[in-house]
This record gives structure tokens, sequence and C-alpha cells, in this order.
């Protein structure tokens, strides 16, 4: 029998096809490259957020809001209703407003888990991470990725992050730890176009406050 050539390239495309549409896909460590990219590129970050921590045994949720302000490696400032927390990337100032005190401690003496942009990378070390079904966040397409900790020991034992499709952003962060608390955080309002005045990450100790120097 003799096939004709016309009908070859239709069997060999219907063949390839599909394989090559699932080879275009987005992979996992192609939209953390992305993220990194954005926020690399950005000459600084400045997002509101909601932080909700929920207790796993007692179902109690508790609210927190605020606005933070990043600039390169370590400079931020994190205002809440009760609390300012201002690095210059040398100087870490906590400072408490219903106690009216202030803690200095020096920034590479934190855990660097604990600085603000490490809520962006940190997940990119010890976690195995899938790619999940896509969803929208108030109607704006992202992917949704999974971190599963590599180790027992991990305190945060899974991550699942939504990041907008366009602007190659997380929009909310969902942390859960080894006794299954969680912690939510979602982000809005985040500019990177403009740059912060680097008067934002000094902190001016109020008249009067306690001071305390770690």
């Amino acid at each position: 029998m003799i096939v004709h050539p016309a009908k070859i390239k239709s069997v060999w495309a219907a063949v390839l096809l599909p394989v090559l549409i699932f080879s275009a896909e987005m992979q996992p460590q192609d939209i953390l490259n992305r993220v990194e990219q954005t926020l690399n590129a950005a000459k600084s970050v400045k997002l509101d957020f909601e932080e909700t921590y929920e207790w796993k045994q007692t179902g109690e949720k508790q609210v927190l809001s605020g606005e933070l302000i990043l600039m390169g490696q370590d400079m931020f400032r994190v205002t809440t209703q009760d609390q300012v927390i201002v690095s210059d990337g040398v100087t870490l100032w906590t400072y408490s407003k219903p106690s009216n005190r202030v803690l200095i401690d020096r920034v590479e003496k934190t855990d660097d888990a604990a600085l603000p942009r490490q809520l962006f990378f940190s997940f990119r070390k010890e976690y195995q991470v899938k790619l999940l079904k896509d969803a929208n966040v108030s109607e704006i397409p992202c992917w949704v990725l999974l971190f599963t900790a590599d180790k027992k020991d991990l305190f945060i034992s899974q991550i699942k992050v939504w990041v907008q499709k366009e602007k190659s952003i997380p929009c909310i962060i969902e942390q859960t730890d080894v006794s299954k608390n969680k912690i939510t955080y979602v982000l809005k309002n985040v500019n990177t176009g403009t740059l912060a005045d680097p008067g934002f990450f000094q902190f001016v100790i109020p008249e009067g406050a306690e001071v305390i120097r770690l």
C-alpha cells in the first residue's frame, strides 16, 4: 500500500503536537525566575498586606494589616496599627506604639527568614515545588505553586503561592507549619515602578520612647 506524503505528515503532526504543547507550558522554576527578575529589577516595592494567622487546634484567627516598602536586599519599612519595623540594611529598629518602646539590633544578627524580602524567596530553598491548576484571584489569572518541605525538621512544612501571570508578582502566600497552623499573606496594590525615598529606611525615635539596644 502506498501512503501519500501529506498523510504521513498529518500523522506525525498528530503525534508531536501534544508533546510540543506540553513542553511549551510554564514550569515552576520559570515562574520563580520571573518573580525574582521582577523584584530584582524594581527600584523599590511598595504594597499593602493583610496577614491572617489561624490556629488549627482552636480555630481562632488573628488578622493584621499594614504597609510594606522594600528597596535593595535588606532595606524595608513595615507599618501596622501597633508597630513600625525599619531597616536601613545595617540597623533594625522595632517600635511598639502601645508601649512607646524601640528595640535596636543589627540586621546581620537577625534570622534572614524574618526579613520581609525572604517572604518572596525563602520558598526556593529546601522545598520541592510543583505547579497546581491555575486560579483567579479577584478575577486576575494566577499560577498556583505548592512547595513541600524536603526535611521533616523544617517548621514551615508547606507553602502555597498564587502568582499573578501578567505582573509576575505573588498576591497570596499561604504557609502551614508542622502543627497545621496557617498564616496567610494577601498582597494588594503592589507598586514596583517608583523609587522609595531613602528616608523611609531611617527610623526617628519618638521623644520619650524607651530604647533597648540588643
